[in-house]
């Protein structure tokens, strides 16, 4: 039987979640589920994930299959995905997160009667700590309508939890995912935009998401960790957008424009959170971060200086002092915000 749907569940030391990621897909409407292609990439777990994944494909043989490989990073469990897969579409579902299987059943139910280069839905926030569910609307774009993305390029932002794209377009073009390196999610969704043309947005909540994760690389502590990785995507991004520019559609082109401006924001705030002992080697590499941007594109330099934080750091030379004072702005502000919420 021809697979509809693969799942990539890049895997790595995932041995207490992996279970409930997998059984979560395993919908129970046995004509659905036969269309699934669930794709295991273990990624060189040090744990018993590659044992578990390896029970669970023998539990459902047809549907779950287990690809072992060496530590190289989500990016490399994504290029096998996309290498490998058998489905018409690929979605990707991290080995600590899962999909409310009511959810994907009807997802499914969509993609057999769509022929959209991407289908999109809605997706939840689990906050480990506190045990609670939070629904995240993807956009404000009508709901089980097919846009265009030149259409709504301007207006919707991609995530890859939320989307499933066909697995043709990702394949039949020779851009990979970096490996050996954290926020690739970047390059993916900067990628697909690249490619898709249909994308139908569906009003379903399926991904759950997990925060408040130990070590996760958006909390600040993951950030301190691999702040280096951020710009490094951030670099990938501004590569493609030099040297594919003139190949793009103007509204692709802009696109991926206004995502490094988003992204390079992202980046010189980074380091306002970081307790006082990193700001300083953070600092030094981000004047240095910012001189490579001026020298491979004066364009997206100018662009990124439209950011307050960012000009008043190139005035002040990336001054550790005033990036002290412009943390603790945005602590007051925070608390701020925070005390009017409550009152509200």
């Amino acid at each position: 039987m021809d697979k509809l749907l693969t799942i990539v569940i890049p895997s790595y030391n995932v041995e207490e979640t992996l279970c409930q990621t997998v059984e979560s897909l395993l919908v129970s409407d046995m004509k659905l589920r036969n269309l699934l292609d669930i794709l295991i990439v273990n990624d060189g777990s040090q744990d018993g994930t590659l044992a578990l994944a390896r029970q669970l494909e023998a539990d459902n043989l047809g549907i779950v299959r287990v690809w072992d490989k060496e530590n190289g990073g989500h990016g490399s469990t994504i290029n096998v995905g996309i290498e490998q897969a058998y489905g018409k579409y690929l979605k990707i579902v991290d080995g600590d997160d899962w999909l409310e299987t009511e959810a994907l059943e009807q997802y499914l139910r969509v993609l057999v009667t769509t022929d959209a280069d991407m289908v999109a839905t809605d997706y939840s926030w689990y906050f480990m700590n506190e045990e609670r569910y939070e629904t995240v609307k993807t956009s404000t774009l009508q709901y089980n309508i097919t846009h265009s993305f030149c259409d709504i390029w301007s207006s919707y932002t991609f995530y890859m939890l939320t989307l499933a794209v066909k697995t043709e377009l990702l394949r039949n073009q020779p851009i990979r995912i970096d490996e050996h390196c954290y926020y690739v999610d970047v390059e993916f969704d900067t990628l697909v935009a690249m490619l898709v043309n249909d994308i139908l947005y569906e009003n379903i909540n399926l991904y759950v998401y997990r925060k408040q994760r130990p070590n996760q690389s958006v909390s600040v502590e993951g950030e301190v960790k691999h702040y280096a990785d951020h710009e490094r995507v951030i670099m990938r991004l501004i590569d493609w957008y030099v040297d594919l520019k003139q190949e793009l559609s103007p509204e692709r082109a802009s696109f991926i424009k206004c995502s490094i401006k988003k992204y390079l924001r992202r980046q010189y705030h980074m380091g306002l959170d970081f307790p006082k002992e990193y700001r300083r080697q953070f600092l030094s590499d981000l004047s240095r971060f910012d001189s490579k941007v001026k020298s491979i594109s004066n364009e997206l330099y100018k662009v990124s200086g439209k950011c307050i934080v960012v000009k008043i750091l190139r005035i002040f030379s990336f001054s550790e002092f005033v990036y002290a004072i412009l943390s603790t702005g945005k602590k007051i502000k925070y608390f701020f915000k925070k005390i009017t919420k409550e009152n509200a």
